[in-house]
């Protein structure tokens, strides 16, 4: 990073405000209270913004911005403004999250707080007012605000994102709304606190997320409705995958939307040079385009999960598959329920270290949660996006009430699930070595029934695996002596 990076400059700023110029380069988010609710009584606006100059000197790099009371700024507008930039604050609980961390692997160094009386001035005004005096008087309370002409991004991008949120306001209650926003556009504000929590301790989760199922779901509408329009396949494929890179950008450009996207595409073109594709080989090619544009992403929990659960599905899944293929004649319901049990459980093996080294817990519940949530979404997503298009409202409200009755549905066996505490195994922690280990493990146990040895060898391997993993898991209880520890909790009161 060049020397005049916010990263670099943090610690030297010390506690003084200071005047500094930024323009906005994310659409500015209204935050909500825990229900998914605006905040009412004073409304908090988050923007990040690019730093051009701190006082009259240049500076490089991402902040994040909390403005405090009413501010009307839009994607692409410079600000200017007196604050204090401050690095954000790492969990100071033990296996808490870690926002500063969370804000690094987004390119995000420092923070600051503002309260909002913004002056606008029009993108025609050709020299800035010199308002310091005044500013310095007033404290933070004034932000100026210079508006641009609206760009490509603006109108292709903003503007169409802004009208399906509202779209999905208009047509839905607040808690639907809220969740529908999540897996559609990938916003995550103004989902129900209660939700969340549920779905995290069913092993639902990976719904709340725009992944690949849901984007494996659109793809599929969207190349079915071309194909009946355009006759010329190859040309629907071409659509289909430019249409699919500019939903990238509506769904904000998600880790798991990214790769399902290219993996997608890929696929398709494989299709339209009439080659066979590997599955395994575009899901490596797509990690690696991926880092290409952004190396930062290997950090991005959302990145790790997202590859990790496809490679589950696409390497390990198989070895169920050929033991489950017996069933698939006389015991055909038994067959599906069981492979969807099975889609479930390896995924949620290959993730389980990284889980509880995040997030300290696991939820196995989600095997058996995922029998009916996976059918769920799936029913889900296209009944959304019918009743977002759909211009007829008289007929639309059939659907509208169809699409919220299997919401609840999903909603409730998330809550069951969850208040049972269902195979939910919490305050655990992992080290990193630990991690390491039980993925090295995994990898060689993956290899070995791969090969065409018999099934006897293949088990005795594999208990000989669970063993080692046991190991590497209580370890710590073994290795080192009992002591007392105290824990003081940061409350932040």
């Amino acid at each position: 990073r060049p020397q005049n990076h916010i990263s670099q400059i943090t610690n030297e700023l010390g506690e003084q405000k200071l005047h500094i110029s930024a323009r906005i380069i994310d659409e500015p988010r209204r935050l909500s209270n825990q229900r998914g609710e605006p905040i009412p009584s004073a409304s908090k606006t988050r923007l990040i913004l690019s730093l051009q100059k701190i006082e009259q000197i240049s500076v490089s790099g991402k902040i994040s911005a909390t403005v405090i009371g009413q501010l009307n700024a839009n994607y692409g507008d410079y600000i200017s403004f007196y604050g204090k930039l401050q690095e954000p604050y790492p969990n100071n609980n033990p296996y808490s999250f870690n926002y500063k961390e969370y804000l690094e692997s987004k390119g995000i160094y420092a923070t600051t707080f503002l309260y909002s009386n913004p002056v606008r001035e029009s993108a025609s005004s050709e020299t800035e007012s010199r308002q310091i005096g005044d500013w310095r008087t007033n404290g933070a309370k004034s932000i100026k605000i210079k508006s641009r002409q609206q760009n490509l991004y603006s109108v292709l991008i903003i503007k169409p994102r802004k009208w399906l949120r509202n779209r999905i306001e208009n047509l839905f209650p607040q808690k639907e709304a809220g969740f529908l926003k999540a897996i559609l556009l990938g916003e995550k504000q103004a989902l129900d606190k209660n939700i969340k929590e549920d779905f995290a301790d069913s092993g639902l989760s990976h719904i709340l997320a725009v992944s690949g199922l849901h984007t494996g779901v659109i793809a599929l509408i969207i190349l079915t409705l071309l194909q009946v329009i355009i006759r010329k396949r190859n040309l629907a494929r071409i659509f289909t995958i430019l249409i699919l890179f500019y939903y990238v950008l509506l769904s904000h450009s998600a880790p798991s939307v990214q790769r399902a996207v290219i993996m997608i595409s890929l696929l398709l073109i494989a299709k339209i040079i009439q080659r066979k594709g590997d599955s395994v080989n575009i899901l490596f090619a797509a990690g690696f385009i991926i880092l290409l544009i952004n190396p930062q992403q290997i950090f991005s929990v959302g990145f790790q999960f997202s590859f990790l659960s496809v490679f589950a599905i696409l390497v390990v899944y198989p070895i169920f598959a050929k033991i489950l293929y017996g069933l698939k004649g006389k015991w055909a319901l038994l067959y599906w329920l069981l492979n969807l049990m099975a889609i479930s459980f390896v995924v949620q093996l290959l993730l389980s270290p990284l889980t509880v080294y995040y997030f300290h817990k696991i939820a196995f519940g989600g095997i058996l949660a995922n029998v009916i949530g996976i059918p769920l979404i799936s029913l889900i997503l296209p009944l959304s996006i019918l009743t977002i298009f759909f211009p007829i409202a008289s007929i639309n409200v059939y659907y509208i009430a169809a699409n919220k009755f299997l919401l609840n549905i999903l909603f409730a066996i998330s809550r069951f699930i969850s208040i049972k505490r269902i195979l939910l195994f919490d305050f655990l922690n992992f080290e990193k070595w630990q991690v390491l280990g039980i993925f090295t493990v995994l990898i060689l146990l993956i290899l070995i029934w791969k090969k065409r040895d018999s099934f006897s060898k293949k088990f005795s391997y594999t208990i000989s695996s669970a063993f080692v993993i046991l190991i590497l898991i209580f370890s710590p209880i073994l290795l080192y002596s009992p002591k007392i520890e105290l824990t003081v909790l940061d409350v932040q009161t």
